[in-house]
């Protein structure tokens, strides 16, 4: 037996190992409305995964790939995509639809000086699709597929179950590790207290980031070990947090040209982890906790680079490209799948106090060191462009840009049923195939609603 195959045997021994039974016995209850509201995130760092039956003879990708055999309740909040195609992406991309409709107004995409108005970098980032409708397919299909071509029944079992998976998006990102391990053996200790020995996507991501702002050389440290911090994050975030957590990696590895895929963006992108962080202490803001929800922001701000204030709110599907310069004022207001690249400013003018910050409407593009200062409205769809200075109100789907900045042209709305899957999985996916994916992601966004 190769090293390779003795390698990944001990990590699916280890693995079935991770939890005892006593403590898979203390959470057994899969229905949501049996398990107090306060035990919830507990019941989702103890449930243990339920290991599948795979062929101990040919151990291949699928056998790190154990999923629980009961759906973890993470509970959803925000929109829930309905069977029927038409209405689901009509539901999810609402806001892309809206054109100026103005009398004797310029048609979409045309400037003031009369004709089509280059919108840069911008194109890139107008064409993504909100997270209630984004199937999201890993890239690791497309290496399974090409280095198994002589067994096509490895990447369809595979894809058999992802469809079944109770949460495509974890399979999916325990399927990158698999892969990464292959390339680079040496990152199996990393890959598997990070990815592989986690029951969820939740206890992933918040052991990672726990130790990050529990870290040695933050002062937080000296308040709070990393483990009395991840118990903070499990406790505290609510329905809506996983909703958002979930959907921030989705938009993070759909959207990030430098990220690629969900592995990535869970582990290295600082723009989710701060939102991660953010997330906890406004939750903690809310109930009055503020001194830790300071100290949880400062630790953010040293961290990434990235000020978020306890008292903002933001959405689900968020973009933070990479946090570095981000300001975000108290009384901000952010909605879903919203872009925000480096340098970004929602602040206030210093002219007035109580309510002094912009809110930012769904599908909005804060494109690098853009500044929008005071209480007014960036409408659904708008683009600030790269160095502008927003005064005054954004009309929807409007381009706006310069100092002041000002409408230079709108952005076309995406067509009626965008393109959801990328033609590089089209080799080995049938349209039959795409739909059952999109039926397995409205399932599981589904799920997360009603235990909400």
């Amino acid at each position: 037996m190769s090293s390779s195959a003795l390698v990944q045997r001990a990590l699916v021994k280890k693995h079935s190992s991770f939890t005892s039974s006593s403590v898979r016995s203390s959470f057994t209850s899969s229905d949501p409305s049996q398990i107090p509201y306060a035990g919830r995130s507990r019941r989702l760092l103890l449930l243990a995964a339920e290991q599948d039956n795979y062929d101990d003879d040919d151990l291949d990708v699928s056998d790190l790939l154990a999923s629980s055999s009961q759906p973890v309740p993470y509970p959803i909040g925000g929109l829930v995509p309905t069977a029927d195609t038409e209405s689901r992406i009509n539901l999810g991309a609402a806001f892309v639809s809206r054109v100026r409709e103005q009398e004797g107004g310029a048609a979409p995409g045309d400037s003031e000086m009369g004709g089509d108005q280059d919108s840069g970098d911008g194109d890139a980032w107008e064409q993504s699709i909100p997270h209630a409708i984004t199937p999201y397919v890993s890239r690791a299909f497309r290496t399974v597929y090409e280095r198994s071509r002589d067994r096509p029944e490895r990447i369809q079992k595979l894809l058999a179950d992802l469809i079944a998976a109770p949460d495509p998006l974890w399979f999916q990102v325990k399927l990158e590790a698999q892969e990464a391990l292959r390339v680079e053996p040496q990152s199996g200790p990393t890959l598997y207290s990070n990815i592989l020995s986690q029951p969820n996507l939740l206890t992933a991501v918040v052991e990672h980031v726990a130790n990050i702002v529990a870290s040695p050389t933050s002062g937080f440290r000296f308040v709070m070990e990393p483990t009395a911090a991840k118990n903070l994050f499990m406790k505290e975030l609510t329905p809506s947090d996983l909703h958002a957590i979930s959907a921030d990696i989705i938009a993070t590895a759909t959207r990030s040209p430098s990220s690629g895929d969900a592995l990535t963006a869970t582990l290295f992108n600082p723009g989710i982890h701060a939102l991660v962080s953010y997330r906890l202490s406004h939750r903690l803001w809310l109930q009055g906790r503020k001194g830790v929800a300071h100290l949880i922001q400062s630790r953010v701000s040293s961290a990434f680079a990235c000020d978020i204030h306890p008292a903002a709110q933001i959405g689900a599907g968020t973009y933070l490209a990479a946090g570095n310069g981000v300001v975000i004022g108290e009384t901000a207001v952010v909605k879903d799948d919203v872009t925000i690249l480096q340098g970004v400013t929602l602040g206030g003018t210093g002219k007035v106090r109580g309510d002094r910050h912009p809110k930012i409407g769904n599908g909005v593009i804060l494109q690098d060191g853009c500044a929008v200062l005071g209480n007014i409205e960036v409408s659904d769809g708008a683009v600030v462009m790269a160095k502008s200075i927003a005064l005054k109100p954004v009309e929807s789907m409007a381009r706006v840009s310069g100092v002041p900045a000002k409408v230079k042209s709108h952005r076309p709305p995406l067509p009626a049923e965008p393109e959801l899957f990328s033609s590089d999985h089209d080799d080995y996916l049938s349209y039959e195939q795409k739909e059952q994916i999109i039926s397995s992601y409205s399932t599981w966004r589904e799920s997360f609603w009603n235990a909400a």
